[in-house]
């Protein structure tokens, strides 16, 4: 099950792509629309993507409004993923996940970087 910020997808290929990928396997995707230079400069990208984590982590407790990632999410194994400048954000989350704590004991356990 994908999970999107909104009912448009900043990306259909990434959304389709997504949605492919998570009927294969049995995971939960949470897709993060960043803001992006040169409107935004950095680190406004990685703000954001830090921002997105945080609330992702906020879903492990019982009292989340976010069922499905209560529900069918394993916040023992979470992994953070990107390609392109997307592989770059993900090296900087974690790095900031090695430094900074995530509440509830989440752990990043894992980072996918594509065509970093």
């Amino acid at each position: 099950m994908a999970v999107d910020s909104s009912s448009n997808p900043p990306s259909q290929l990434y959304h389709s792509y997504l949605n492919l990928f998570v009927s294969q396997v049995n995971v939960v995707v949470v897709s993060v629309e960043y803001r992006l230079a040169p409107e935004h400069s950095l680190p406004a990208a990685y703000e954001d993507s830090w921002e997105a984590l945080k609330w992702v982590v906020t879903c492990s407790t019982k009292d989340a409004s976010e069922e499905p990632l209560l529900n069918y999410g394993d916040f023992s194994r979470v992994f953070i993923a990107g390609d392109s400048a997307g592989g770059n954000i993900v090296h900087n989350i974690a790095m900031r996940g090695g430094v900074e704590d995530l509440t509830g004991g989440v752990r990043i356990l894992g980072a996918i970087y594509v065509h970093p």
